[in-house]
C-alpha cells in the first residue's frame, strides 16, 4: 500500500486537525495535508479496504509531522501531542480494530 501523501487533493477538504465538536485547527496549519491523509487512511482501515493497523497509521502520520515541523521546536512538540490524542482516540474509538 502506498503511505505517500503526496496527493490529498481528492480527500474531503472538510477534514482538519482535531474533532471539529471538540476542538481543530485551520487548514493553514502546517500539519494539514498529514492530517488529511491520517483521516484518510483511518476511513480505509474502517472500511477494510487495507491492512494497516491504528498504530501504523498512526506512526507515519508522525513522521509526516516531523517533517512538516522543520526545525520548529514549537511544532514538533505539537506532532507528539497530536500523535497521542490521535491514537488514544483511536483506541477509544474503535474497539476492535488492529491496533
Amino acid at each position: 500500500m502506498n503511505t505517500s501523501k503526496s496527493s490529498t487533493k481528492d480527500l474531503k477538504s472538510d477534514y482538519g486537525i482535531g474533532i471539529p465538536w471538540l476542538w481543530q485547527l485551520p487548514a493553514t496549519h502546517p500539519f494539514h495535508e498529514s492530517a488529511l491523509w491520517h483521516d484518510n487512511q483511518y476511513d480505509k482501515m474502517l472500511a477494510g479496504q487495507q491492512d494497516k493497523t491504528l498504530i501504523e497509521i498512526d506512526r507515519q502520520m508522525l513522521s509526516y509531522f516531523l517533517e512538516d515541523a522543520g526545525d520548529s521546536l514549537f511544532y514538533k512538540v505539537q506532532a507528539y501531542a497530536f500523535f497521542a490524542i490521535a491514537h488514544a482516540w483511536g483506541l477509544i474509538r474503535w474497539k476492535g480494530k488492529k491496533y
